[in-house]
């Protein structure tokens, strides 16, 4: 759950600075950043579609025939 929150936090400052760099090119304003970081962090978090956060699946063991 540590991780989820780091990269949680991590894809909030990413997703602002990405917006920051959008809204000076293309003259937009520059208050939805924080609104866009937030996406991403939630979308990074709760991972709805398991893309980020997949599960390990353990092999089972094999069958012996004896």
């Amino acid at each position: 759950m540590k991780k989820r929150l780091l990269a949680g936090i991590l894809w909030f400052y990413a997703g602002w600075y990405a917006w920051a760099m959008v809204a000076s090119l293309a003259n937009l304003p520059n208050v939805l950043g924080p609104l866009v970081g937030l996406v991403a962090a939630a979308f990074v978090v709760v991972d709805p579609l398991r893309f980020v956060w997949r599960t390990r699946r353990t092999a089972l063991p094999a069958a012996t025939d004896a």
